[in-house]
């Protein structure tokens, strides 16, 4: 009985997996979005995007590919520009 329990229990488990990657991804696509605007500003006033800004997006549109389980995510941290 335990085995079939524990593959009856593998798509609900999957599915748990799979919303919590979307709403990690969801807030991913937030915080990018949410620094839109600095990148502009930076691009129409000074020429360059600072590197911590960059690398602060870069870790976010890497985030998914990053960990393996969406519990161990760690939220990269924005720079204060």
């Amino acid at each position: 009985m335990d085995r079939i329990e524990n593959e009856a229990q593998m798509p609900v488990q999957q599915l748990a997996e799979e919303s919590q990657w979307h709403s990690i991804r969801a807030m991913r696509d937030a915080y990018l979005r949410s620094t839109d605007w600095l990148v502009l500003k930076y691009q129409e006033t000074k020429g360059a995007v600072p590197d911590e800004l960059k690398h602060y997006r870069q870790a976010l549109r890497d985030l998914p590919q990053a960990f393996d389980s969406p519990n161990d995510v760690v939220w990269p941290v924005k720079p204060e520009l």
